[in-house]
């Protein structure tokens, strides 16, 4: 009987040991919904156990204003709203650059190329952002920017384009062309360094013009032939 007993006990030890060695390999699973308590790792941020939703993609290149040819070695960085550097990036030789899998929410794009520097700020949601920006040596001191044509809203066909200019207000009123950095938020369509427009989806997107911390946007709609 004290032999069966010690029998017993040996096999129960051995089922707590296993048992133990299970819940070690869980790690931070929490068992009752499955989340995980740990943080994963993403090229646009750090996300905690899902709360926080993945926005989709920020890309594009960076041009020169002088003949829009592209920077290559420029840095880009990827600032939270608070300012915080999120993650960093240098251009290819064709001056590209993609953050990829960016959270949700208020971000901000800061591009240095030698002296010079252009911030624009990003507004992500599910939508995948394209930038072109340019990087003037000299830029222009301007109190307003405005976006021509203006909206609120322009309404295009599915393969139509639209030249748009970036126009700065000096501090006497008088309205010039700026060298302006673009972006397009939603898959309606591209926009180039200069600012035009091709519609290849149907569907509501946004174009934002970005010059010295000054900002104007459009919202355009594209129309598939047959469905208006």
């Amino acid at each position: 009987m004290r032999q069966f007993m010690n029998i017993l006990l040996i096999m129960l030890l051995i089922a707590m040991t296993v048992w133990l060695g299970g819940c070690g390999a869980l790690g931070g699973l929490n068992v009752l919904d499955g989340t995980s308590n740990s943080a994963s790792s993403t090229s646009g941020g750090n996300l905690t156990g899902g709360s926080i939703p993945i926005g989709g993609d920020i890309g594009g290149r960076v041009y020169k204003a002088q003949a829009l040819t592209p920077v290559a070695d420029a840095a880009v960085q990827l600032l939270t709203a608070s300012g915080n550097v999120n993650n960093t990036q240098v251009t290819g030789a064709d001056g590209s650059f993609i953050f990829t899998h960016v959270p949700q929410g208020h971000w901000n794009l800061q591009v240095k190329q030698g002296k010079q520097v252009v911030n624009m700020p990003v507004v992500l949601d599910s939508n995948p952002i394209s930038v072109s920006v340019v990087v003037e040596n000299t830029p222009m001191q301007i109190t307003q920017l405005q976006v021509q044509p203006a909206g609120p809203a322009i309404s295009l066909n599915l393969g139509d384009t639209l030249a748009f200019q970036a126009a700065g207000i000096d501090v006497s009123g008088s309205a010039h062309t700026v060298a302006a950095s673009w972006l397009m938020h939603g898959p309606v369509g591209t926009i180039s360094p200069t600012g035009i427009f091709t519609a290849t989806q149907a569907g509501t997107g946004t174009v934002t013009a970005t010059y010295q911390h000054h900002s104007a946007f459009v919202q355009i709609t594209v129309t598939a032939p047959g469905k208006h």
